[in-house]
């Protein structure tokens, strides 16, 4: 079977066909495959003039549940895969709740990129709480205490005063920035909610949501997150928690490994790395006034979906769904 596929890509260097990687994947599958890289920064703009041309590939990743792809769907541009997946021994094991969030209309268009449901973090300097000699926080009351420790009670030992305590960028992101995942803590809703009348109402709008503020805003004013934080580049978000400015980043669990790394590698550089040492930390949430709440993410990352103008058939479609994972 010939399957082209248009990915996404964060390099400039794009592997080519039939490199080592590909050519295991061929192997594997009994296929032969043609790779369609796009920049990711530009993804959604070649996605839509892929999809316009009336010659797309045979499979295209749809990095999220925009309006294009919805259009596309309910426009009969892809198959839909929900009735084939329990024919898989791979698709089958699909979560349920994922599968839910990527459907259109109650139908599944795409095969998920798994992510994490409980992905949401706090990333921290373990090192740097056991010098202030503290436990990972368990309450939002620990968590500011934490902060302010990290800012005002020298935590790298260094003698001078020159860190702080949770660093904050200019991205909010799709409802998975700080202040989006603190205000879950508090007890405010998943983006809508009710209200006291059972109406429906965005998270924004409650007493949560305000009290969640009022806690950043005090972060703020004690100094105990970067005060250029409106400005902050997003592409350095994590760099100041690498570098030894900052303990705490509120972001997804999976940063604490690459800054990790990062730490590694720049105490290597100076010959001081201590390969067994553990640097970073993770806690999934705090416990607030309605108990421990986490933010939870879709579960996904795009889909992959079958084109029906390069896949004529049902048949054909299903032929080459179930790669192993």
């Amino acid at each position: 079977m010939d399957i082209s596929i248009m990915a996404p890509i964060f390099k400039t260097n794009f592997p080519k066909d039939h490199s080592p990687v590909v050519a295991e994947l061929e192997k594997y599958t009994n296929t032969n495959i043609h790779l369609e890289w796009a920049a990711n920064s530009s993804y959604g703009d070649k996605f839509n003039i892929t999809l316009a041309s009336g010659k797309p590939p045979t499979l295209m990743v749809a990095t999220d549940k925009g309006a294009s792809f919805v259009n596309a769907a309910r426009s009969g541009a892809f198959w839909e895969l929900g009735p084939y997946l329990k024919d898989y021994p791979n698709l089958s094991k699909a979560n349920p709740i994922v599968l839910n969030n990527t459907s259109i209309d109650g139908k599944v268009y795409g095969i998920y990129r798994a992510r994490a449901l409980g992905r949401n973090a706090i990333v921290y300097r373990k090192d740097w709480l056991e010098n202030v000699g503290l436990q990972p926080p368990k309450t939002i009351d620990d968590f500011y205490n934490m902060l302010k420790a990290f800012t005002n009670n020298d935590p790298d030992k260094n003698g001078k005063n020159d860190t702080y305590g949770m660093v904050v960028s200019k991205w909010t992101g799709n409802w998975a920035g700080p202040l989006d995942q603190i205000s879950i803590w508090f007890g405010a809703p998943n983006k809508w909610g009710e209200d006291a009348s059972g109406k429906l109402q965005p998270a924004f709008l409650t007493k949560e949501y305000m009290d969640a503020l009022k806690f950043m805003k005090k972060l703020y004013d004690e100094k105990l997150i970067n005060q250029d934080f409106a400005v902050f580049d997003t592409a350095k978000y994590a760099d100041p928690v690498s570098n030894g400015q900052a303990g705490v980043i509120v972001d997804v669990a999976d940063n604490a490994g690459r800054i990790e790394d990062k730490i590694h590698q720049a105490m290597e550089k100076a010959g001081k790395d201590d390969k067994s040492k553990q640097y970073m930390d993770v806690v999934g949430s705090v416990n607030g006034p309605k108990g421990s709440r986490a933010l939870p993410t879709s579960g996904y990352a795009g889909m992959i979906a079958v084109s029906k103008s390069a896949v004529k058939t049902e048949k054909e479609a299903a032929a080459g769904a179930d790669v192993p994972r």
